[in-house]
């Protein structure tokens, strides 16, 4: 039985420890609580968990250390697991082994992501609870008809906004080796911004736009009088992935002039002319399988709310 909560939390902090998005008084923190009929379910619950996290933290492009934390005696019983999982995981794993069990669980693990300065953000766990089902009398009836006590797997994800502080860091150790900063297509908030070069392309620009929020891309239009340069500018200030520029030239042809953040440098940029659809299909084959919202704002972005 898993049963999600998504818990609005709260810390009660000493002035000088909350720092920004990393650590907060008040965050959003989702959790999964699995109820296991014995070991064997509790560590495939494990073991599932784990994998998916590691995904989440790939389609993220945050790479990750992996910690085990255990006592030694159940290190000692089921040793192939971390083993097998370490190999799952293509990782090195560091092991912490507890003379003697201190707390609810008698094995836990942690995805830690290391940010520009080499400080270390905690993200995902997946916790081994061995004691809390006799603590707190929570017990099912088993086939045979006896009262048994379960095995709790406790996990998460990690705080929302400490993801979105990892996500941003990551993006700090980009520039910091003098590489583009980039943020997953799948979380961009515009995947495509369709920039016309004058007011006559603004039309097609909105017609592209369009067909594109229809094959669930989030794609708007820089419509404002600005020049195109200062345009292009501000779509990478703002990370987005796709930025395609219109004129006459694609009018004619029915294509776009698409700049791929993802494989430019600060020095070069990587342009491809393209039709729509094979736009569409980018951006689909990168964010497949993920999560996806439509877009909540205007199609032209000089409708859009301005924080600049």
């Amino acid at each position: 039985i898993r049963i999600f909560e998504l818990s609005p939390s709260f810390r009660l902090e000493k002035r000088g420890e909350c720092v920004g998005l990393r650590r907060q008084r008040a965050f959003t923190m989702p959790d999964i609580h699995s109820f296991c009929r014995d070991i064997d379910q509790a560590l495939e619950e494990f073991r599932g968990l784990t994998l998916n996290y590691a995904k989440l933290l790939e389609k993220l492009g945050l790479e990750f250390v992996h910690v085990f934390r255990a006592t030694e005696r159940f290190y000692e019983e089921h040793r192939q697991l971390f083993i097998d999982l370490t190999r799952e995981l293509d990782t090195t794993s560091l092991v912490k082994l507890l003379p003697r069990r201190t707390h609810y669980w008698a094995m836990k693990n942690e995805f830690q992501f290391i940010d520009a300065t080499g400080r270390n953000l905690q993200l995902a766990t997946v916790q081994v609870d061995v004691e809390d089902s006799e603590r707190y009398g929570l017990t099912y009836v088993d086939s045979d008809g006896r009262r048994r006590g379960y095995i709790i797997i406790h996990s998460s994800m990690g705080s929302i906004e400490r993801y979105l502080c990892a996500i941003l860091e990551n993006a700090a150790s980009q520039m910091m080796r003098g590489e583009l900063a980039t943020i997953p297509t799948w979380v961009a908030p515009t995947q495509v911004r369709i920039i016309p070069v004058a007011d006559r392309h603004v039309d097609y620009a909105v017609q592209i736009a369009g067909r594109l929020r229809e094959l669930g891309i989030r794609a708007d239009v820089d419509d404002r009088r600005r020049t195109v340069e200062w345009k292009i500018r501000a779509s990478g200030t703002s990370w987005v992935p796709y930025v395609g520029v219109v004129g006459d030239r694609e009018v004619e042809t029915g294509t776009v002039s698409v700049t791929v953040r993802r494989l430019s440098t600060a020095a070069k940029a990587h342009i491809e002319r393209m039709r729509p659809e094979r736009l569409a299909d980018m951006v689909r084959d990168e964010t497949a399988g993920m999560p996806s919202r439509p877009s909540p704002l205007p199609i032209l972005v000089s409708r859009c709310l301005s924080f600049v």
